[in-house]
């Protein structure tokens, strides 16, 4: 049965999300049609808990599963919607399940917000009782159908995060916060069914549903982002890169893609961390620079066609002291990394706040702590640093020890180096760097 106007909310819904899903979560969620693959689930996960001694409450999950199967046996027999339908009610808790199952804290939080939404669920049998043969019953429905799979979106959202382990304090709360909205918009459909109201009305709060989580996201991103850029030393390397550009020629350093030293470095991820350092050294006005630059592009190419992977740049220069120094090369490269992961923003906030916090305000350089906070156990990871040597001094020492604590630190990362041979940084690169 479809709506009035001859939209059918359930498929209005479900493409909304569908489409935001990557490959991998839809194949998930096509594999699970039925309430009886999750009990198997589940069962699966609790004697794989049980093994390791970190056994889940699982009876925290049973109010929105049982809400779940009177929903879905509703919506089977009076809407009769098509299995695709389903496929977002069933499959994404399965997945869900199995991506949290093997961090007992994150599988608990889990837990939690599915009884906390569950209890929310109004008695679907009773409403369908009520609207039964009203041409109605599908935006009834319906409303719930688009709360139920945008809180499935929301958390694999959450769990499809590379770091989200890593910083699982920091990143869990702004999406409880998402699923509170998610849980009042349920309220609130309860309470116009309740009430008995038309399908303007149903409408109008299913369009209020979506700008209000909207709303409150853009909202929190915004007053995240003013803190973020308050406390963070940027410096924007652009105008720097559109010299390089504009004196660049085409052809400049191609050579270097087929070198073995060059082959070897990119390949370096998982390495030793020697292989993962590659210094280029050279004369000043050797042309450095622009070698770094046609290293920096074909890198750039290469994650466009690859989003799985992260190029970090710094090209600082000695006559520019707002970027040369150890703050402003770190927090350039957390920025980066921002960028390419906004979700990010809240946890830089807060992993700023409690280093300052722990330290007294005496850090020297809390963005170097965050960039192996970030970079530690994600995707790959590029850094080109060029002209090291364009640093002053007593800044250089901190930020090769920056350097090659990161390289040992995190496995994913690589990092290409340029200066002149100066004494400091060829003994803190010689033995360190290929």
């Amino acid at each position: 049965m479809t709506s009035p106007v001859g939209i059918d909310p359930f498929d209005q819904a479900r493409v909304r999300v569908w489409e935001k899903l990557t490959p991998k979560e839809r194949d998930k969620c096509a594999e699970t049609n039925t309430i009886n693959d999750i009990w198997k689930a589940i069962q699966e996960t609790q004697e794989m808990q049980s093994k390791l001694g970190m056994l889940g409450n699982m009876n925290k999950i049973r109010p929105y599963l049982d809400g779940l199967q009177r929903y879905a046996k509703v919506i089977e027999v009076f809407v009769q919607v098509n299995p695709a339908i389903l496929a977002l009610i069933w499959g994404p808790i399965k997945f869900l399940l199995q991506l949290s199952s093997n961090y007992f804290h994150g599988y608990d939080k889990l837990l939690d917000v599915f009884h906390e939404i569950g209890s929310s669920f109004p008695q679907f049998q009773q409403i369908a009782d009520i609207f039964q043969g009203s041409s109605q019953m599908a935006n009834y429905f319906g409303l719930f159908y688009a709360e139920i799979i945008e809180f499935h979106y929301q958390a694999l959202r959450f769990f499809r995060q590379t770091r989200w382990k890593a910083l699982f304090e920091v990143l869990w709360p702004q999406y409880e916060d998402i699923f509170t909205v998610i849980q009042r918009n349920i309220e609130k459909h309860k309470d116009l069914i309740d009430r008995q109201v038309t399908i303007l009305v149903i409408k109008e709060a299913r369009r209020e549903s979506v700008e209000s989580l909207k709303r409150f996201q853009e909202e929190r991103d915004y007053r995240e982002f003013c803190t973020f850029e308050k406390n963070i030393p940027y410096y924007d390397n652009k105008p720097r890169l559109n010299d390089v550009k504009r004196k660049h020629c085409a052809e400049t350093g191609k050579w270097v893609f087929t070198d073995p030293r060059f082959q070897s470095w990119l390949n370096a991820s998982s390495s030793e961390a020697k292989q993962r350092l590659l210094w280029l050294a050279g004369a000043s006005g050797a042309g450095k620079t622009f070698l770094c630059y046609s290293i920096l592009q074909y890198l750039l190419e290469r994650v466009q066609a690859d989003d799985s992977t992260c190029v970090l740049y710094a090209f600082p220069t000695y006559d520019d002291t707002s970027g040369n120094t150890l703050a402003a090369i770190t927090g350039s490269l957390v920025y980066q990394i921002c960028q390419k992961h906004p979700p990010l923003i809240p946890a830089a906030n807060q992993e700023y706040d409690t280093l300052s916090r722990h330290h007294g305000g005496l850090l020297i350089n809390p963005w170097g702590e965050l960039l192996e906070t970030f970079i530690y156990g994600s995707e790959p990871v590029y850094i080109i640093l060029d002209g090291l040597d364009e640093c002053d001094e007593s800044q250089r020492k901190q930020l090769l020890e920056t350097i090659l604590n990161l390289c040992s630190c995190c496995s994913n990362l690589c990092i290409l180096v340029s200066s002149r041979k100066e004494f400091d940084i060829q003994r803190g690169l010689r033995t360190s760097a290929k």
